[in-house]
């Protein structure tokens, strides 16, 4: 079957101005072109904007948004976010995830395999949205905080006073502000990104951190070659130009590869069709 869209639905989503929580995301069949520009992203910072441009080049809607601009993007949590990241990764290299780490230990730095699928990292979404807001009831007063999201700058050393509705942070000692971060995290929990695996020779833990996008990013630029030959084969065989190939999704560039594949070796035409 050809790629459809995939349908997401996220922990938090997106408040509209009358009250309305749109939170059922649909992510499009990803194109070369969308290929390409992921990959380019790979082994190098990525800013919250070009975040952004990924999740609106791929999400065909969001609710009742049709269209999902770079400013509804970045107005999603974190969570959200990374759930996007994932299931996209999904849709192109399917819900098992492989990743080879290295003991940390100076005297083993022996490789460890990990084998991961999708559900083990991203829970189900909870029937009901989770708040928008989270209030902490503390000794040194109570204070409401709202999720991290896209638009904001998850290393400023200022974040933490933005994420406040209501109450004073800087009234807050440091162990009240550790207690709200802490009820802040459990309340939105997200994707598990953050865990340890035991080494196979010394068993010491290694802490793994994935970030979804740079994960994506890396494994497209890790296939780019063979997007070039899927290119160059269509090419040669239907006389297509590069631009109209991109703009097809991987799904059926590959089913347009059978069907040469299986002309040139005398093979069925529809075999493997549902």
């Amino acid at each position: 079957m050809f790629s459809n869209e995939r349908h997401i639905l996220l922990d938090r989503g997106l408040t509209d101005a009358a009250g309305a929580r749109h939170r059922h995301a649909r992510l499009a069949p990803v194109d070369g072109r969308a290929e390409e520009a992921i990959a380019s992203l790979a082994g190098r910072p990525v800013s919250g904007p070009q975040k952004d441009r990924v999740l609106t080049g791929t999400l065909a809607g969001l609710g009742g948004y049709d269209t999902v601009t770079p400013d509804l993007a970045a107005a999603l949590s974190r969570s959200d976010r990374d759930r996007l990241f994932l299931e996209l990764r999904a849709t192109l290299f399917g819900e098992r995830i492989q990743l080879t780490t290295r003991c940390l230990n100076p005297a083993c730095r022996a490789e460890a395999d990990i084998d991961l699928t999708l559900s083990e990292l991203v829970p189900p979404a909870p029937p009901e949205p989770l708040p928008e807001t989270v209030e902490v009831v503390l000794p040194g007063g109570t204070v409401r905080l709202r999720p991290v999201i896209g638009a904001d700058d998850p290393e400023a050393e200022e974040i933490w006073p933005t994420l406040v509705t209501e109450g004073d942070w800087a009234a807050l000692g440091p162990a009240d502000r550790q207690r709200a971060a802490l009820a802040l995290a459990e309340a939105d929990p997200g994707p598990a990104l953050g865990f340890a695996v035991g080494c196979p020779e010394c068993h010491l833990p290694i802490p793994i951190e994935i970030d979804p996008l740079e994960l994506l990013a890396r494994e497209l630029q890790m296939g780019a070659h063979r997007l070039l030959a899927e290119v160059h084969s269509l090419a040669f065989h239907y006389g297509w130009s590069e631009a109209e190939i991109l703009a097809l999704p991987r799904n059926r560039r590959w089913r347009y590869l059978e069907l040469i594949s299986a002309q040139l070796t005398g093979g069925a035409l529809t075999d493997g069709w549902r």
